[in-house]
């Protein structure tokens, strides 16, 4: 027979496999508890059987809530929480919620002591569910979309208050198994896990002998050069440069006398005119034209011929009475200069 501890764990994996392989657009929730291949093991009891046709159905009727209690609580916690244990976690709500009562505080704390689940999403999920101000935060106003308000803060959340302070207890175990420790009221630790460290030992192991190490041998660092060979004297860059053009002009004679006149191909296109270089001609040709027109060299009609001697000049008066002025000017403005001159001096 199995012990208090084995049978939770049995409960709580045969509830969240009904849950997880249950698909209600197939089949109803009593016709999937009768043809249910996991409950067909004999290991499930009439009363394992009734507790967990109780627990599918309550699950299934109060979805939306644990849903979205669930929902909540993994936004909440999302480093806790873990994603796997989401059906997990909608069984224990179920029974804190909704079964507590009939359950009893000392039977429920079997089912979370059991071993099955992580400590520390459990003391999660435990201190937000005992957490009002935490519920009417996080996942009240969506209850209250769905079911009545007095409903909720009533039957839900104030019967669940009524059971704190024997939950209190339950949740100090959940919480010494998952931190180690326990924390008061004020914040204080109350108590500590003493680890069991593992103490280093050497181990017994025969001591090497030492060993004699040989006298490392004498490298001899003396560079001896090799002599010149004869034969790099024998040869020039010149003679080898003649040997190249020489090597060429053979390979050249060889190749062309592999070919004659005969062998190449005589071909059509070879007779046909160069039609880039015809328009070339052509382009430059119009080109020059062209610039003929634009170009104006005007013809002269008589030859210049330059005059033998100096042209003879003949003064008129006009010319005298200018060139008299143009003088008495000059005068003026240098008489201007030497008073400016003389005065700056004074």
């Amino acid at each position: 027979e199995m012990d208090s501890g084995e049978k939770c764990i049995f409960l709580l994996k045969k509830c969240t496999k009904v849950l997880d392989t249950y698909e209600p657009r197939k089949t109803t929730v009593d016709a999937y508890i009768q043809d249910c291949e996991c409950l067909k093991d004999k290991k499930v009891g009439e009363q394992a059987l009734k507790f967990i046709h109780q627990v599918f159905y309550g699950c299934c009727r109060y979805q939306k809530f644990l849903k979205m209690f669930v929902t909540s609580f993994m936004y909440k916690c999302p480093a806790t929480a873990l994603r796997a244990e989401q059906t997990l976690y909608i069984v224990i709500a179920y029974l804190l919620f909704f079964r507590l009562e009939e359950l009893t505080v000392p039977q429920f704390r079997e089912f979370l002591a059991c071993g099955y689940g992580t400590p520390p999403a459990l003391l999660a999920l435990m201190q937000y569910a005992l957490n009002v101000e935490e519920l009417e935060k996080w996942v009240k106003v969506e209850w209250c979309k769905v079911y009545d308000v007095d409903y909720i803060e009533k039957d839900v959340i104030g019967k669940l208050q009524s059971f704190r302070d024997q939950l209190k207890s339950v949740v100090d175990e959940v919480e010494y198994k998952a931190t180690g420790t326990i924390k008061a009221a004020d914040g204080t630790c109350l108590g500590t896990i003493e680890k069991k460290r593992t103490e280093f030992k050497p181990f017994n192991l025969t001591q090497p002998r030492p060993r004699l190490i040989p006298e490392p041998d004498v490298i001899s660092r003396e560079v001896k050069a090799q002599p010149v060979p004869a034969s790099i004297h024998k040869n020039s860059l010149n003679k080898v440069e003649e040997q190249k053009k020489k090597r060429m002009e053979e390979e050249k004679a060889k190749v062309l006398s592999k070919y004659t006149e005969a062998d190449h191909f005589s071909l059509e296109t070879s007779a046909r005119r160069d039609h880039e270089a015809v328009m070339d001609d052509l382009k430059k040709k119009v080109e020059s034209e062209q610039m003929a027109e634009c170009t104006f060299y005007p013809k002269t009609s008589k030859k210049f011929v330059a005059p033998a001697g100096d042209a003879t000049v003949r003064h008129n008066a006009a010319s005298v009475l200018r060139e008299d002025a143009l003088l008495k000017q000059k005068q003026a403005k240098e008489y201007q200069i030497l008073k400016r001159y003389q005065e700056d001096l004074h």
